[in-house]
């Protein structure tokens, strides 16, 4: 096979709330394919996290010129405030999808920094075989949320939210999901034949 030798430009926009959700809707999809227990659920969670803050990234560096230097030392819920009060909007949190982002952390923050604990279910009164009694363990509270409804709400909240921000911003909601990429070639020289002796 004859090889050829180009000299090549490349530039992409790395976006990373579309490349993280999209990770995750696939994740999602095979772990609810599979009949999955807990451990694509973990992932799917922790990647809506993930995505949420890229959101955040995403939208704070179109609308503040300072957003490179306040992003790593803020806390998503202060970019959060800070983003939707400069578009003028107002969340509710004590209801979906606001009132999810709460509890999502709270999971990310649990997995990002775990502390071994001793954990204890005591006196509690419990119907069922002895030996689906005898499987239960104490759980960390990540680990009861770590659930097919609470990986699936997460990632249809934080992509609600993420639509829901960037449109009252202003903004093309299909640049919101932008993976694109550009090139430039052009041939320098053709090789002879790899295969050849």
């Amino acid at each position: 096979m004859n090889k050829e030798i180009f000299k090549v430009n490349r530039e992409r926009f790395y976006n990373p709330f579309s490349v993280l959700s999209h990770s995750n809707r696939v994740i999602l999809e095979n772990a609810k394919k599979q009949q999955s227990k807990c451990y694509e659920y973990i992932a799917s969670i922790i990647l809506s996290a993930f995505s949420f803050e890229g959101f955040l990234n995403l939208i704070g560096n179109r609308l503040f010129l300072c957003w490179k230097e306040i992003e790593r030392t803020w806390s998503y819920s202060k970019k959060l405030e800070c983003i939707l009060k400069n578009i003028g909007f107002k969340a509710n949190y004590g209801v979906r999808p606001y009132q999810t982002i709460g509890k999502l952390f709270k999971f990310r923050n649990e997995l990002a920094h775990p502390k071994p604990q001793n954990l204890k279910d005591e006196n509690k009164i419990e119907k069922g075989d002895e030996e689906e009694i005898r499987r239960k363990q104490p759980q960390m509270e990540w680990e009861k949320n770590c659930t097919r409804d609470f990986a699936t709400m997460s990632y249809e909240d934080v992509n609600q939210i993420a639509k829901e921000i960037w449109e009252k911003a202003g903004f093309d909601l299909s640049d919101m999901y932008s993976r694109g990429h550009s090139y430039t070639k052009s041939r320098l020289s053709e090789t002879k034949d790899d295969s050849s002796p």
